[in-house]
């Protein structure tokens, strides 16, 4: 997860005193909600509707979490920057909705760097006016597919060797991350839990013996 998040953060281009806006909040989003003050951004928002996962979020750094089942997700962005918008939205979730609310969100020429996997749409996202006046960028970033933007200089061994020289150097807090731990034996009843209860999870650990 850190090592996709990173993907994002690099190809969206965070940069020092950036504003930027998270969407979905399991373990690539929770990375790059991080990894975007690692790289200087000055203000990030998250966004989920699992009040679990926004609180994750809030003990680790953001100053605005927002549930987009209760409030207008891209105008209350908008609304907490006094109209401006954000510099890049990160979307980590494959939703349309979501993607479409990274517009709506987006200050003018701002960037919307997609890690998600999309299939097709079949409703909720919305190119016509907002997405003419915000005039965005897109950026499909795969951590995981080469060759990468930067290439030949960055491929995916120092993408990872990045990730975890950020993850060792004790700058990002991954315990809140790891919920719910399990033991091996039960990992089949846990998914089955996370797959009829995903607002009780964030990103499963498997406890193995000796």
């Amino acid at each position: 997860p850190a090592t996709v998040a990173l993907g994002g953060i690099r190809d969206g281009h965070v940069r020092l005193g950036g504003r930027v806006t998270v969407f979905s909040l399991g373990a690539i989003g929770l990375m790059a909600v991080q990894l975007a003050r690692v790289a200087g951004a000055s203000w990030v928002v998250a966004v989920d509707p699992i009040d679990s996962r926004r609180a994750v979020a809030q003990q680790t750094g953001c100053d605005l979490v927002l549930d987009p089942t209760q409030v207008d997700a891209g105008l209350a962005i908008r609304q907490a920057l006094g109209s401006k918008g954000v510099d890049v939205s990160l979307e980590t979730s494959g939703n349309a909705q979501a993607l479409h609310h990274a517009v709506r969100g987006l200050a003018f020429g701002g960037t919307v760097a997609i890690l998600a996997w999309y299939n097709e749409f079949k409703g909720g996202l919305d190119l016509g006016r907002e997405a003419h006046i915000n005039r965005p960028t897109f950026v499909f970033t795969r951590a995981e597919s080469e060759p990468h933007r930067d290439h030949p200089r960055w491929n995916n061994r120092r993408l990872a060797d990045a990730a975890w020289d950020v993850l060792t150097s004790g700058r990002l807090h991954c315990k809140p991350v790891v919920q719910p731990i399990v033991a091996f034996d039960d990992v089949v009843a846990a998914y089955q839990e996370i797959d009829a209860h995903p607002e009780r999870s964030v990103k499963l650990g498997v406890r193995f013996k000796g």
